[in-house]
This record gives C-alpha cells, sequence and structure tokens, in this order.
C-alpha cells in the first residue's frame, strides 16, 4: 500500500539501478520493438482474468522480480486512455506510480491480486516533469525506471491512433525510464510495443524480454497456483542454448601420467635445461628430479604412504617445489603451510589435517614443537637424503587420488582445507596449455605464496612444459625495483599476479626495459580496469590474459585474452568445465540477467575436509545431471550473448585484496576475542587513491583508549596473516542498523572522511619530516599526516609503501629499503633513517648494506608480517 511516507521516501532517495539485462552500447535515444501476441494466449488471457490489464502488469513484475530477486518496484503509468489524455504538451502529463511488494512464496494469483489493489491504491506524480528536472540534477538515475501501459485502442478514433506510439516513446524520453512495456487492447487481439533506451538495451535483448514475458503469462494461466519461484522464465529453445554454452569446450585430454610424471617426461626431453632459479642458484631439471627422487624416497623410509597428508613449512626456495613433486611421486598429497602465517594458524591447520608428517627447516620447525607430527628438517637430514637413490619411484597413483589441500579464508573463524584430486590437476595442465602458450615459452616467475592455488601453476605446471621457473625472493615480492631487476636478468617471459600488482610495476619508472621480454600477462583475482590494459599496451604488445577461478575449482576456471578496454570480461570456461549462471532456486539465468557463478565439471575439488554441512552447502547435486556436483561460488555475474561472463560482484562477505581471498566474518571472529572489543564488522574500502584496504569498525567496552588501536593490531596479527590484518580501526558507540535489525554495513561511516588516527597529531618539525609527509600524502591521499601516524593505519600496505619508498629514494638520493620503511612505519623514525643516510660516508654505507643483507635472511617472517597486503 502507499501512504505519503513510503512515497515520500521513494521521491526523496537515491533508487539503485535494477539489475536488468542491459547491455553497454554507444548509442543513444528510443525505439519501440512491437510483437503480436499468440492468439491462444489472448484467448487463454480473456478466460483468465476479467481485466487483461492487471494480469499483463502482474506478469510484467514477476519478471522484474525473477530477473533482479529485488522485493519492492514502483513502476509509472502514462494513463493512455483515450484521444483526450493525448495531451499535446508531454509536461502536462503526470503518471501513476505504483508500489508492489513481493513475497517469494507468491503464487501467480497472489501477485495478480496484489497488482490488482496497487492499481487502486496508485497515486499521481503531480509536477512529474519538475520532479524529474530536480532527479538529473542530482542522480543519474531516473525517478521511474520502468513504464507499463494497457491501452485499449478501441477507444481512439482512427486519426488519433496513429500518433499513440509516437507519444508514448516521447513521454519516455521525458521520463528517462530505461524501458517501458505498453500494451494494446485491438479488435484482433493484444499487441506489445517495448519502447527501450538503445543505451542500454539491444532489439535482440528485448525480443528475448518479450519472449519471457509471454513465458511468465503461459505459467501464469496454466499453473496459477504454483510459486512464482518454481517455474521457468524460459522457453526451451533458450535453455537448451543456455546449457550447451554452459560447457561449450569438451576436450578428451590423454588419461595418462599424473602432473609429476608430466614433469618426468620433461626430465627425459631436457635434462640440462634449466628448471628452477632462486637467487645466484640454480638447478637443471636433471638435478630436480634427482632430489626429487632423494627425498621421495627417503619420505617412504621415514613411513609416508599412499593417500597421507604432508605439510610444507618453508621459505621461498627450491625445496618447496622438490618437497612438492616428492610427496606427489609416492602417492601423499601436500599441504601447503606457508610460514609467514601465525603459529596458530599453522598449528590449527596441522590439527585439522591430522598431519602425521611436515617437511620444514629448523628455525620455522620450532614452532612445531608441540605437534605430535614428525618434522623432517631438511637441515638436519640433509645427508641422510642425499644417500637415497635417485632412480625413478614407481608407484601407480589414480586420478582419484588427492594432489594437494589447500587452506583458505574461512566465514567461522576458522581456515578450511580445499581437497584437489590429480585428475583435476591433469585436466589444468591440458586446459591452459594454448591460452597460456606455456609450451611455446621458456621461463615464469613464481611470485605466489604457496599457500595459493596459483602457485600450482608458477610451480609443477610450468615445469611440466619445460620452463624455467624463477622463484622471487621476499624482497622481491614486494619490492618493484627488484622485481623488474630479478624480470630483466632472467628475460622472463610469463608474468602471473593481480591487476594491483601490475599496475604497481607500471608506476615504476624502470617498467620499461623489464616488460621487453614479456610474452604473457596472466592477471587475475580481482578486477582489471580498463586503464591498466591500456598502461600494460602502451609499453608491451605481451597477450594479456584475465583470469577467474576459486581454488575450489582448481585455480583457473575461465580465461579471457583481453584486446580492447572496452571488453574486459573473465571469459569462457576452461576446457571441460561448466560454468552456469543460476538464480537462487538452482535455475539458470538468461542472458544478461546476473545471477551466482556455479562450476561443475573436471576441476571441481573433492570437498572441504572434514567440513560435511559447509560441503552440503557448496557442493551440491548438479541439476542437469544427475549423480554429479556443482561447486556455488558465491561470485555474481552474468553471461553475455556471445558467450563470455562478466563478473559483478560477491553475494557474501568475502572480498578480494590484492588477490588475497578473505572472509571478512573471520576477521570479525578473530577480533571479537580482543580486549575491550564487544562486537565488530570489518567491510573493504576504495580508498581516495582508489586502493582497496580492509576497515574494522568496532563497539567497544567502557574504559577503551586511542593506544588501543595498536594493541588491536598485534592482536590479530598473532592470530591471522598479515594481509588479513585491517588498516584501519573504527571505534563507534553503535552500529547503523536496517529495519530488521541487521548491521547496515552501507551505512557505516567512510574512516577517511572521519580522519581516524592512531596516535595524537603533532606536526613535522623539520624539512625532512615535511618532505616525508607530503610523500605520503601523494601516495594515500591522506591530509593532516602526523609524525608518530603509522602508514598501515592510514590504508597503507607493502604495495603503496613502495610508491613511498621511491619518491623517498629519488628525492633524497637514499637507499631506503622496503625492510626498513615497515620495520618502523611512522614519519618520525623514517626521517631519522633518511637523515642517517644522507650523512653517511661511502664505507659506512656498503658496511650497513651488508647488515641490509643480513637482516634480510634472519628476519623474513618478521618482514612478510609487516606486510600488510
Amino acid at each position: 500500500m502507499i501512504t505519503q511516507q513510503n512515497l515520500k521516501h521513494f521521491l526523496n532517495c537515491e533508487q539503485h539501478i535494477l539489475s536488468l539485462p542491459f547491455t553497454n552500447r554507444k548509442e543513444s535515444g528510443y525505439a519501440i520493438y512491437k510483437k503480436k501476441l499468440p492468439d491462444y494466449l489472448f484467448q487463454s488471457l480473456k478466460m483468465f482474468s476479467h481485466d487483461e490489464g492487471v494480469a499483463l502488469l502482474s506478469a510484467l513484475n514477476i519478471l522484474l522480480y525473477r530477473y533482479t530477486e529485488k522485493v519492492e518496484f514502483w513502476i509509472g503509468s502514462p494513463r493512455i486512455k483515450s484521444d483526450n489524455s493525448l495531451s499535446s504538451n508531454l509536461e502536462d502529463i503526470n503518471p501513476n506510480v505504483f508500489n508492489i511488494r513481493f513475497s517469494e512464496k507468491f503464487t501467480f494469483c497472489q501477485v495478480c491480486k496484489e497488482v490488482e489493489t496497487a492499481q487502486i491504491e496508485s497515486q499521481e506524480l503531480t509536477s512529474f516533469a519538475k520532479l524529474q528536472s530536480e532527479r538529473n540534477k542530482e542522480s543519474s538515475t531516473p525517478l521511474l525506471q520502468v513504464l507499463f501501459d494497457f491501452i485499449d485502442m478501441t477507444k481512439f478514433s482512427v486519426e488519433t491512433s496513429k500518433t499513440v506510439s509516437n507519444h508514448i516513446q516521447a513521454f519516455q524520453e521525458l521520463s528517462g525510464a530505461y524501458i517501458g512495456l505498453y500494451t494494446f487492447r485491438e479488435q484482433s487481439g493484444i499487441s506489445l510495443s517495448m519502447v527501450y533506451d538503445k543505451g542500454r538495451f539491444s532489439q535482440d535483448v528485448v525480443a528475448r524480454i518479450l519472449g519471457h514475458l509471454e513465458k511468465v503469462l503461459h505459467n501464469m494461466i496454466n499453473q496459477p497456483d504454483c510459486l512464482i519461484e518454481q517455474v521457468s522464465i524460459l522457453t526451451e529453445e533458450e535453455q537448451k542454448e543456455l546449457i550447451t554454452i554452459a560447457n561449450i569446450d569438451v576436450c578428451e585430454f590423454p588419461n595418462e601420467g599424473q602432473i609429476h610424471e608430466l614433469f618426468t617426461n620433461q626430465v627425459l626431453l631436457n635434462p640440462e635445461a634449466i628448471a628452477i632459479v632462486v637467487g645466484e642458484h640454480c638447478l637443471t631439471f636433471r638435478e630436480l628430479n634427482h632430489k626429487v627422487n632423494q627425498l621421495a624416497r627417503y619420505l617412504q623410509k621415514q613411513g609416508v604412504g599412499v593417500g597421507d597428508l604432508v605439510g610444507i613449512c618453508l621459505g621461498r626456495s627450491a625445496e618447496i617445489i622438490i618437497s612438492q613433486l616428492a610427496i606427489l611421486k609416492i602417492g601423499a598429497a601436500y599441504v601447503p603451510l606457508d610460514p609467514t602465517y601465525p603459529t596458530e594458524r599453522l598449528v590449527y591447520m596441522m590439527m585439522d589435517a591430522a598431519l602425521g608428517f611436515v617437511i620444514s627447516v629448523s628455525e620455522l620447525a620450532e614452532q612445531f614443537a608441540a605437534s605430535e607430527a614428525v618434522i623432517i628438517n631438511l637441515q638436519d637430514e640433509n645427508g641422510n637424503i642425499e644417500t637415497e637413490s635417485t632412480e625413478e619411484l614407481n608407484v601407480e597413483i589414480r586420478g582419484n587420488q588427492l594432489a594437494y589441500m589447500i587452506y583458505t579464508s574461512g566465514s567461522t573463524g576458522r581456515p578450511k582445507g580445499v581437497m584437489v584430486e590429480h585428475h583435476s590437476v591433469r585436466n589444468l595442465y591440458y586446459a591452459v596449455r594454448d591460452h597460456l602458450d606455456l609450451n611455446k615459452h621458456r621461463s615464469i616467475v613464481a611470485l605466489a605464496s604457496m599457500a595459493f592455488d596459483i602457485f600450482v601453476i608458477e610451480s609443477v605446471i610450468s615445469l611440466a612444459y619445460g620452463l624455467k621457473v624463477v622463484i622471487a625472493n621476499e624482497v622481491e615480492q614486494h619490492d618493484y625495483k627488484a622485481l623488474h631487476t630479478l624480470l630483466k636478468t632472467h628475460q622472463i617471459e610469463v608474468l602471473p599476479g593481480t591487476p594491483a600488482r601490475l599496475q604497481l610495476m607500471l608506476n615504476d619508472d624502470d617498467h620499461k626495459e623489464s616488460f621487453q621480454s614479456v610474452k604473457v600477462i596472466c592477471m587475475g583475482g580481482e578486477s582489471f580496469p580498463p586503464t591498466l590494459f591500456e598502461a600494460v599496451r602502451s609499453v608491451s604488445d605481451a597477450k594479456i590474459l584475465n583470469i577467474y577461478g576459486p581454488t575450489e575449482t582448481t585455480v583457473y576456471a575461465t580465461i579471457k585474452e583481453l584486446t580492447s578496454p572496452d571488453e574486459i570480461t573473465i571469459g569462457k570456461p576452461l576446457a571441460n568445465y561448466e560454468l552456469y549462471i543460476m538464480d537462487k532456486n538452482m535455475q539458470v539465468q538468461p542472458f544478461g540477467v546476473k545471477g551466482e557463478i556455479c562450476i561443475a565439471g573436471a576441476g571441481l575439488a573433492r570437498g572441504y575436509h572434514n567440513r560435511d554441512e559447509l560441503n552440503q552447502e557448496r557442493f551440491v547435486q548438479h541439476p542437469y545431471q544427475p549423480g554429479k556436483r556443482m561447486y556455488k561460488t558465491g561470485d555474481i555475474a552474468r553471461l553475455l550473448s556471445n558467450g563470455e561472463i562478466e563478473y559483478i560482484e560477491r553475494v557474501d562477505h568475502q572480498v578480494k585484496i590484492h588477490g588475497h581471498r578473505i572472509e571478512l566474518g573471520e576477521i570479525e571472529n578473530v577480533l571479537e576475542g580482543a580486549p575491550k572489543v564487544k562486537q565488530v564488522v570489518v567491510v573493504d574500502r576504495l580508498s581516495e587513491k582508489n586502493t582497496k584496504y580492509l576497515a574494522a569498525y568496532l563497539t567497544v567496552e567502557k574504559g577503551y583508549h586511542a593506544k588501543q588501536m595498536a594493541e588491536w593490531r598485534e592482536y590479530l596479527r598473532v592470530h591471522l596473516p598479515s594481509y588479513m590484518v585491517p588498516a584501519l580501526f573504527v571505534p563507534m558507540e553503535s552500529f547503523p542498523l536496517t529495519p530488521n535489525g541487521k548491521v547496515d554495513r552501507k551505512k557505516l561511516p567512510n574512516p577517511e572522511s572521519m580522519g581516524v588516527v592512531s596516535a595524537e597529531y603533532i606536526a613535522p618539525r623539520n624539512p625532512i619530516e615535511e618532505r616525508i609527509a607530503a610523500i605520503w600524502t601523494e601516495v594515500l591521499g591522506t591530509q593532516k599526516i602526523g609524525i608518530h601516524d603509522n602508514f598501515l593505519e592510514h590504508g597503507g600496505n607493502s604495495i603503496l609503501a613502495t610508491q613511498v619508498i621511491t619518491r623517498i629514494n629519488e628525492r633524497f638520493k637514499v637507499k631506503l629499503t622496503l625492510i626498513e620503511f615497515l620495520s618502523e612505519p611512522v614519519i618520525v623514525k623514517i626521517a631519522e633513517k633518511v637523515n642517517r643516510k644522507e650523512h653517511q660516508t661511502s664505507k659506512s654505507s656498503k658496511r650497513n648494506n651488508g647488515i641490509v643483507r643480513q637482516s634480510r635472511r634472519s628476519h623474513a617472517k618478521k618482514l612478510t608480517d609487516l606486510l600488510n597486503d
């Protein structure tokens, strides 16, 4: 029911754009698409309802509900009833507005009753032209996005009836509505005219919309007591087409050889080719294979058998890949344990996976002292390992055995282990070949943590294609000058990563030469901005790939080669993958209509380790292939008419920051255990410099003080990886709530606009501090930065830190390192270091650089704990 209160709210509030099947088109103006309602529907409609207009408006509302899943619509009607209603002055027309609310439990009959009531209670929008004019000044969204009218043409004179179409199109342009359905009762039946914005709809899309409308009418007439959610809005032909497109690339790949056996084939083909480079050290394929076989035999003697889970906790070294391959060769599965993670998290993973063995080294193994797992210390056991035979092992491994288990962020506060089988890795090996051209190139840089699934591509799959794998160390991962040097030195041809990392690489002045050798750029983990495409093209002709895929579907699921900044999508499914866009009832959505990405096929993981309830929720029965499973990703997208997928957003509170998949609920659950904290809401924010970061909003107990922010940060560092620690903490008395009592995340204040700080403001006191503060402002976009303000608490991270360091080094003619910056990221400390470096002699400078190099080796864990990516 329309009340003065909700009408006022409608008129004054910004309206969200309805998620209709829009197309991005470089056209303007409006067009009309006309169609005759089939005679059988016309005759049935007359029998179904005494008022065809009510039935047709009901069908339109049901269609909008199925497209958008919104439960409330405001639809306008110009009320063209007779010759007299065709005003010569369009600005004199004041449409009626209908307010219709939905429930998922409505039947078709119930919707018709609601619409009939809404028509009776509709209200005239007086001074509509003025209202729309005022709206145009403040918003790009029109007051009325959808129009409808039922026009009885038998009441118009012959002369006037010819002008009706022109009249409704002109009024639609005045209103700015995106789409309008005008239904005409004529002597011979009912005809439909859809007036549409040519910049948002193509004629093909409008034709499909009217096809869906007919399907809704057919279901309404034939199943009036059926729930509106239970029937399809698709024609049989469209449903077949959508299901075919979902699994369009079916290939029969060789069914022989698991990924480690494909690696062994490369050893036989190119035994003396370089396989791995770490710093100044390298291994040929023959040398690597010998070390793999020796470790594999040693593991067998320690009791590791087929099907066992074995942890790997090592720094960035060749031993990571040696361990991966050795574990695979004996039929076990590896579990990466990133040594930069907090001990508590690593111990949880070990306990959850029930690891009997962990491969590590002395300085990292200490944190597992209380564990019952057997720690295989590569340093202590090196002599014994080297006595083992280098001959090949002969262990039969089937495709349905586990290859690895990777832990990802979990909404309950507990990370969850994703189990991936050998056949999925083998399918990925073949599926990416023609996209990444791995069989044509010679080198790839490994930038990812071994605890992220992209490392599977960077390591074992690349080796299986014969590529040289250059492993970036901790400094090269984050210091882009060092990374550019690495790319140039080793003539890297395949560059994987995230768009955020790529953008920072391009911002560095040294980037041009380092991109000369790059042939393929593989980006994933977050959206790819059009401006980034243009920036890459200004320095490189490399193939640019935009990639999408959750860990649960074995690294990649779709790939798109980008050739234009205007056509950035996540592409089409890889070979033997099925990708559907589904509604909440697991019905496939039409072209252009958003829904959840659901994936089936060869890349599907076995599931989550020891998480039966979550497996039932996320790995569901395949609706079109009984006996098979499908993974519900929680990602929202839509299928375009060319078969490509356009990613839109997440359906839940999971976000991606610099390629890291983060469950916000996990951070909230952990932080609620910190001192003085009562309730927590964590959201992702975009800084003024267009950089994404995490902000934690907290309600706190009495006795809270500003210094508590630093304590909360350290508390999280003990429990969570550094990339999950929020950049800002915002204490609040209470949270804004939605009408149903939930926290309204959209109404949480912008922390940057609140001027959130973690320390008492003290202005820069000398020229060095002033110049450094100015650099921080340039990079962070934050004003009034005090000398004790923490860089990380102003939204900084290691990526932005490299920008600051580059500018400091250029302007002060010094060599400040990333380690030095992040060890004490406050202006007063940075200024002291810069001042000291400016006055150092050449001899002392060399001595201090030696100390820094030693520090890099001995404090790698401390550094990565500070890298708030």
